[in-house]
C-alpha cells in the first residue's frame, strides 16, 4: 500500500534532525588551528612570489587588455603603485589569518582582496586560486581563531578546544571536491590513451631515479590509471582503517611528484598540507597539539548556524556539485572549445595549441592582418585559449582601430585548434565578425564543434607546444 505523504515527510525530517543533531557535536579543534596556519602561510609565501618576480606588473599592469570574465567587467586593476599596495594589503591579511589576529576582519579583507586579484583577468585562471577564493569564503563563517591565536590570548571569550563537527566536515567537501572531479573529469578518452601525460612526461627524462622509464608505455600507464585511481578514491581510502596508511603514502608521493614535474605553485603542497589534517582521524591530530588544552566545551554551537547561513552553505555545497558538469550544456568537445571548462576541476588534462589568424576589415573595403605581439604581451599570448578571450580581443582590437582611423571596422580570421597532438582543427571561420558578437553564457553559434578523431596510444610529441598552451 502506497504510503501517504505526510509518513515520508515525518521521516525525512527525522533523518534531517539526525543529521543536524551529530553534526552538532563538537570535535577537537586542532585540525582548524593547522589548517588556519598551513593556509595563511602558503598564501602568504604565493602572494610574495609576485612582488620577487614582479608579476604584478607583467600580469596586471603591463597588459592593455585584461580579459575580464562575463559580468564582472567591472572589475579593473588600480592606477598607478595601487596594485601593488592590493596585493601588500592582502598578504597582510593572509598573515594576520596564519597568527590568528584580528581574524574576522583579516578573513574578510583577505577574501575580498584575492577575490578580485583573481577576477582580473580569466588569463591567469588556475584552479588552486579558484580553490583559495573557496576556502578565504569558508574561513569567514569558521571560528578558526578560537585557539593558539593572537586574539584567544588576547580575549578570553574566544578560547576553546573545540568546534562543531559541521566545521570539519565542510572543510572535508572543500577539500575532497578538486580530487573527486578532477577524477572524473580524467575519465575521457584522451587520459586513457595517455595524452597529454606521454608527451610531458617524454620531456621530463632527466627526472631523479624515474626519469629514465618515462618514455616507457608501462609507466606511462602507471601515471595514468595512479592519477585517476587516486582522484577518484583517495577521499574513502583516507577513511577506511584498513587503507589509511596506504591512501596516505600514495597521496604524499602524488603530490610531491606534480609540485617536482609540473610546478604548479603552492597547490600540490595546499592540498597535501590540507589532506593530511583533514582528513586523518581528529584525535590523531589533536595528539599535535603543543599549547596548552583548556578542557571546556566551546566553540560555535549550531544554533549559531541558522537564518541566512545554514541555506547559505547548503546553496554553497549545491554550487560545487552542479559547476563541474555545467559543460555537458554545452554541444561538443569542452577541451576543445573551451565553454564550460573553467570552475570544473579540469586540471592538466590537455596540450592545447590555438593558432590565431585575424585582419581588420574597413568599410572602404580596406584590410590589414593582425599581429598578437603589438596587442598582447608575450605571456599573454600563449594563454588566449578561450572564445570569450577572443571575442573579447576582437572588440578590443576593432574599438581601438575604429577611434584610429576614424571608419567602421570588422574583425575577421581562422582560428584553429590543435589538441592533444591531433592535426589542427578549425574553431572559428571568417565568416563572423568577432568584435561584434555578443558574449554570453549559452552555446556560442559563430564557433565550430568538429568531430575530434580518437588518440591512439602512439600518438607522437607535440615538442613545439608552446608552454602557455600547456594546462
Amino acid at each position: 500500500r502506497k504510503r501517504p505523504p505526510v509518513f515520508t515527510i515525518t521521516l525525512m525530517n527525522h533523518f534531517a534532525d539526525r543529521i543536524s543533531t551529530k553534526l552538532a557535536q563538537p570535535v577537537d579543534n586542532t585540525f582548524l588551528v593547522y589548517f588556519r596556519v598551513a593556509f595563511g602561510v602558503m598564501v602568504v609565501w604565493s602572494l610574495c612570489k609576485y612582488f620577487h618576480s614582479d608579476l604584478i606588473w607583467t600580469q596586471f599592469l603591463e597588459p592593455k587588455i585584461h580579459f575580464a570574465y562575463f559580468g564582472f567587467d567591472w572589475v579593473k586593476p588600480w592606477g598607478g603603485n595601487g596594485m601593488y599596495v592590493h596585493f601588500l594589503v592582502t598578504a597582510i591579511a593572509a598573515a594576520c589569518i596564519a597568527v590568528g589576529f584580528k581574524y574576522k576582519l583579516a578573513t574578510k579583507v583577505f577574501f575580498l582582496g584575492y577575490t578580485f586579484i583573481f577576477l582580473l583577468d580569466q588569463t591567469w585562471y588556475l584552479n588552486h586560486y579558484y580553490l583559495i577564493c573557496l576556502l578565504g569564503l569558508l574561513l569567514t563563517i569558521l571560528p578558526a581563531n578560537c585557539a593558539c591565536s593572537v586574539d584567544a590570548a588576547r580575549d578570553s571569550s574566544l578560547r576553546s578546544d573545540t568546534v562543531p563537527t559541521w566545521v570539519l566536515w565542510l572543510l572535508r567537501f572543500q577539500v575532497g571536491v578538486p580530487y573527486f572531479f578532477g577524477g572524473i573529469a580524467k575519465m575521457n578518452s584522451d587520459w586513457l590513451h595517455g595524452e597529454p601525460l606521454r608527451t610531458w612526461l617524454a620531456k621530463e627524462t632527466d627526472f631523479p631515479l624515474i626519469g629514465q622509464f618515462f618514455t616507457q608505455e608501462w609507466c606511462v600507464s602507471s601515471f595514468v590509471w595512479g592519477g585517476l585511481l587516486l582522484d577518484l578514491f583517495i577521499v574513502p581510502l583516507l577513511f577506511w582503517r584498513r587503507t589509511r596508511w596506504v591512501a596516505l603514502a600514495a597521496m604524499w608521493s602524488f603530490h610531491m611528484m606534480n609540485a617536482q614535474l609540473f610546478h604548479i605553485g603552492i597547490f600540490p603542497w595546499l592540498m597535501l598540507a590540507a589532506t593530511t589534517v583533514l582528513y586523518l582521524p581528529v584525535e590523531w591530530i589533536a595528539r599535535l597539539r603543543f599549547w596548552k588544552q583548556r578542557g571546556e566545551v566551546g566553540g560555535v554551537d549550531v544554533s549559531r548556524v541558522a537564518g541566512w547561513l545554514k541555506p547559505a552553505i547548503c546553496l554553497f555545497v549545491l554550487w560545487q556539485l552542479v559547476m563541474p558538469f555545467r559543460h555537458h550544456l554545452y554541444p561538443g568537445h569542452v577541451a576543445f572549445t573551451r565553454e564550460g571548462h573553467p570552475f570544473s576541476w579540469r586540471m592538466k588534462l590537455n596540450i592545447r595549441r590555438v593558432d590565431m589568424k585575424l585582419a581588420v576589415h574597413y568599410e572602404d573595403g580596406s584590410k590589414e592582418p593582425v599581429y598578437l605581439w603589438q596587442w598582447l604581451t608575450h605571456p599573454q599570448e600563449g594563454r588566449v585559449r578561450s572564445t570569450d578571450q577572443m571575442l573579447q580581443l576582437a572588440q578590443y582590437i576593432r574599438e581601438h582601430k575604429e577611434k584610429e582611423v576614424g571608419m567602421r571596422a570588422e574583425v575577421r580570421g581562422t582560428i584553429t585548434v590543435a589538441l592533444n597532438g591531433r592535426k589542427p582543427e578549425v574553431l572559428v571561420t571568417d565568416k563572423f565578425d568577432l568584435s561584434r558578437q555578443s558574449r554570453s553564457l549559452i552555446p556560442a553559434k559563430w564557433i565550430e564543434r568538429p568531430e575530434l578523431p580518437l588518440l591512439k596510444p602512439s600518438v607522437a610529441k607535440v615538442n613545439s607546444a608552446p608552454l602557455g598552451a600547456i594546462r
